[in-house]
């Protein structure tokens, strides 16, 4: 009797161990399992928080995305983010627009290496958001191209249009910064209708608040005279500008960030430097009509397949007028009108593909020369003065890209009110719903011909680091 209840204790100490063994089984299971899980959601501190894929020669194959296997925990990177949270002060206040609207949170680092290393980072590794939503882009699939600062309420208007227009999900969009801002990013990190990108100048003024291409302390203020700056012994004493002023760091940033962002996405960025299609420019105080982007997906068939543009050329197409247009039936919602292209009228919402960026390139040391801070503007001098034939535009008459920025380096109007200019706008979309999307387009040819002119150069553009950093990113944007 002993030895039979010592054996039934024996079997019941052995189930014990076997269920403790089984529940500490499971327990590693699902630690396991929930430790995956945080690694191929990709989130980035404070930064990305959403799913991502790094996008790598293996992640391609045409448009498509193939979310990659093996992937890298992204809390494995060179900067711990604690290192460049915003300073918290009382003192630090949101930069207010001419009607008391915030522009955005400008948030003040302590670290401006460690952001810069970010800002680096984050180009290196060419997050993608959504991808796992919208894995396939057409073969006929836009990238477009957001020029961004910091006029959050300005960005918020421009992605609320994109959202609600036709075929956006078939897209790849590309926002580039040239202020690193958490309102921005928060913003940018809610776009969930189409593939995003993001990615960040490297050389902004937030990034080289002392030094070039910032404003260096021994930089020459803007109107001494070359004399007085001789004698002072300043940076850039030799080099100003045709009007004898020296650079201001506000008007060359425009210009650098708009040269280096195209430079990126046509040469660099793995999603878009073998892109064959349209590459659209915006900004962020534009907004677009609902049928922007299949209205643009005709215009660029048009433009291969039309006589006219065989002719003429048709170098970009462009979405936008800064003409008044109250009613799209009137004009003639489907109807694109060829004309030489002019920098002051055909600027905004423009188009174009590798072929037309491939020229442009060849005219590198003009642009980047030329004493004008004005990407457009440079355009024009190239258009007249260094292509074999001037420039020319498939413009919408009818226009699909609105300029809501009325207070901005160029513009300043009194009446910045946004809600006012974008209650304008979505009057004229309403009363032009019956027309938009129209099944065809039609090409007229503009009479008279009137060939596009250079006026005076705007200037600002002397100082020659400008023009040697400018050129280096036809070598590298990194």
């Amino acid at each position: 009797m002993f030895g039979l209840r010592m054996c039934k204790r024996n079997r019941l100490s052995f189930i014990r161990a076997l269920v403790i063994l089984i529940c500490l089984c499971v327990v590693v299971l699902l630690l396991k399992n929930a430790g995956n899980s945080r690694v191929e959601n990709l989130e980035l501190d404070d930064i990305f928080t959403k799913e991502a894929v790094l996008y790598n020669r293996q992640t391609t194959k045409g448009n498509d995305i193939v979310p990659r296997k093996e992937t890298a925990s992204i809390n494995a990177k060179p900067v711990q983010l604690n290192n460049i949270k915003p300073i918290q002060s009382n003192n630090i206040k949101p930069i207010q627009s001419n009607n008391n609207k915030p522009i955005a949170k400008l948030d003040k680092y302590g670290n401006l290496a460690d952001l810069r290393e970010t800002v680096k980072f984050l180009n290196s590794k060419q997050y993608i958001l959504n991808v796992r939503k919208f894995p396939k882009r057409s073969k006929d699939s836009v990238v477009i191209v957001v020029q961004v600062h910091k006029r959050s309420n300005y960005l918020l208007k421009l992605i609320d249009s994109l959202r609600k227009a036709k075929g956006i999900s078939d897209a790849l969009l590309i926002i580039s910064h040239d202020y690193y801002a958490s309102e921005i990013n928060n913003i940018i990190q809610g776009i969930d209708f189409c593939q995003v990108l993001q990615i960040f100048f490297p050389y902004s003024e937030q990034l080289y608040p002392d030094k070039f291409p910032g404003s260096d302390p021994n930089d020459c203020p803007r109107d001494m005279s070359r004399s007085q700056a001789r004698a002072m012994g300043c940076i850039n004493a030799e080099h100003p500008d045709k009007y004898g002023h020296y650079r201001e760091v506000k008007f060359t940033m425009t210009k650098h960030h708009w040269w280096w962002k195209a430079n990126r996405v046509f040469k660099e960025l793995q999603a878009t430097k073998n892109h064959n299609g349209l590459v659209l420019l915006l900004e962020e105080d534009h907004c677009v009509a609902p049928d922007f982007y299949e209205v643009l997906k005709k215009a660029y068939h048009v433009k291969k397949t039309d006589t006219k543009c065989q002719e003429y050329g048709c170098n970009i197409i462009t979405l936008g007028d800064y003409k008044t247009v109250t009613n799209f039936q009137t004009v003639g919602s489907q109807v694109l009108q060829i004309q030489p292209w002019r920098s002051t009228e055909n600027n905004m919402g423009m188009a174009f593909d590798r072929e037309m960026w491939t020229d442009i390139t060849k005219c590198r040391e003009m642009f980047c020369t030329y004493d004008d801070y004005n990407w457009d503007w440079t355009l024009m001098r190239i258009s007249l003065r260094c292509l074999q034939k001037q420039l020319t535009v498939l413009l919408f008459l009818a226009p699909r890209v609105f300029h809501l920025g009325t207070c901005g380096l160029h513009h300043k109007d009194r009446d910045c009110n946004i809600q006012t200019v974008l209650a304008q706008v979505q009057e004229v979309i309403d009363r032009s719903k019956a027309v938009l999307d129209p099944a065809s387009l039609e090409i007229e040819v503009a009479r008279p011909w009137i060939p596009g002119h250079i006026g005076q150069a705007n200037g600002g553009w002397g100082d020659t680091r400008d023009h040697e950093l400018c050129l280096n990113f036809t070598k590298s944007t990194d």
